[in-house]
């Protein structure tokens, strides 16, 4: 793809409409929802290669079979550093440390941020004990620097908080989410 920046990559897809394809993890996965966001944002027709998996995307991007794709930093980090791919942007709120020149899309003027996110979840009817429990052996865990410090070196922050903090973001996170999904038509088949 001969573009080496975000207004670029923009301004070739214009300028080819569905000449450019973006490979996905898979219909309904969050790098096809990223890519579908980004198609709205920038008013671009891309065409959609879904796959069974990262892996496979990976390797046909890095191989020049598709021309871009959204996955999470720690998977991509080995094809970006050896030079197979460019990255242009990442899609967090905050550039990530690990690609600290790769400007966010927001700093690039798109509203748009979108990512993969992990989470601890239990069985429905856990006690308000339990909960609390491991809430507050995983934050002992994940705060500790040499756990802390490996995330971030693969391009992934480690938000904490409370479990009702994490059950209002994962409502907030489907509302968006959904709302992207049915401005993009995104059926999975």
């Amino acid at each position: 793809v001969p573009a080496n920046s975000l207004k670029e990559l923009i301004a070739y897809a214009k300028a080819n409409p569905g000449k450019l394809s973006y490979a996905s993890q898979g219909t309904g996965a969050s790098g096809h929802i990223a890519a579908e966001l980004f198609k709205l944002h920038a008013g671009i027709d891309i065409v959609h290669v879904p796959y069974r998996g990262a892996a496979p995307a990976a390797q046909d991007l890095a191989a020049g079979h598709v021309s871009m794709m959204f996955d999470v930093v720690s998977l991509a980090l080995p094809q970006i550093t050896a030079g197979r791919v460019r990255p242009l942007a990442v899609a967090s709120k905050e550039r990530v440390a690990v690609l600290p020149d790769v400007p966010t899309l927001i700093e690039q003027g798109m509203n748009a941020e979108v990512g993969a996110w992990f989470g601890m979840l239990g069985p429905a009817g856990m006690s308000p004990q339990a909960i609390a429990w491991v809430n507050r052996e995983a934050t002992k865990v994940f705060s500790a620097p040499d756990t802390r410090d490996r995330f971030v070196q693969q391009g992934a922050a480690v938000p904490l908080g409370t479990p009702e903090a994490f059950g209002k973001f994962i409502e907030a996170e489907s509302s968006r989410y959904g709302d992207i999904i049915r401005r993009a038509g995104i059926k999975l088949e």
